[in-house]
């Protein structure tokens, strides 16, 4: 199976119900080729007020160089959304 951003972005609203209690909004999705990145998570980050980060602009691109199962592509979707999560509520 070759991912699309169609299908990233059904599995990620299940996912989020199902994994997160629904509290991530919808980030952009975007596909690469890369042969050594199966995903990738990228936000911009900004110092507020009194040095406080704020996240912004979250991004989530997974490889469709690899053939993978869905099974396999929902755990690397899973992965990069667990990253989504801790940049989204400002944890370390």
């Amino acid at each position: 199976m070759i991912v699309d951003v169609k299908w990233m972005e059904d599995n990620f609203r299940k996912c989020n119900d199902l994994y997160f209690g629904g509290v991530l909004p919808l980030p952009d999705f975007a596909i690469s080729k890369s042969r050594t990145q199966l995903g990738l998570m990228s936000c911009k980050r900004r110092t507020g007020f009194w040095g406080k980060k704020k996240y912004s602009e979250f991004l989530i691109k997974l490889s469709s160089y690899y053939d993978m199962t869905e099974r396999q592509a929902q755990n690397v979707l899973i992965h990069e959304m667990i990253h989504y999560y801790i940049a989204f509520k400002g944890m370390r």
